[in-house]
């Protein structure tokens, strides 16, 4: 199993989600007792374990930030790297609102397999972005 094309498969499956909410295509992309972290505060800190949890997870963030614009980037800034059955690589987002600013943040995604199944992932937000997202919330996204 090459991790790389596996996590590009489990991406391709995300937006298939995000874009029709269903969740459950994801199952298959992760252990029964996978992790799913994420640094920074509010909104977006927490560690949520077992499949379920983390399917729930994913759906209610893109709820409660993404699904708030009207357009969302994502995109890798440079290559993604896999050593043994870790992969890792840095991003960028892009959210955008008629009318508002865009708010941007990035960080790192590390992604660990077992198997052709993820057992733990983790978005390391930068340091700082969770506050940008918590005024940009509270400045344009509060009504």
């Amino acid at each position: 199993m090459n991790p790389i094309q596996r996590f590009i498969e489990f991406a391709a499956a995300f937006e298939k989600s995000f874009a029709d909410d269903d969740w459950s295509r994801l199952e298959g992309f992760l252990t029964e007792d996978a992790v799913y972290e994420v640094t920074g505060g509010p909104p977006l800190g927490g560690r949520w374990e077992g499949r379920d949890a983390v399917l729930a997870q994913l759906k209610a963030s893109v709820d409660e930030l993404d699904r708030r614009f009207d357009a969302r980037k994502t995109e890798l800034l440079g290559a993604p790297v896999a050593v043994d059955d870790t992969v890792t690589f840095d991003w960028r987002g892009t959210y955008s609102l008629a009318g508002k600013p865009d708010l941007v943040f990035s960080g790192t995604e590390r992604v660990e397999f077992e198997g052709d199944r993820i057992r733990f992932f983790a978005d390391l937000v930068n340091e700082g972005d969770d506050a940008r997202i918590q005024a940009y919330q509270a400045a344009h996204l509060a009504d």
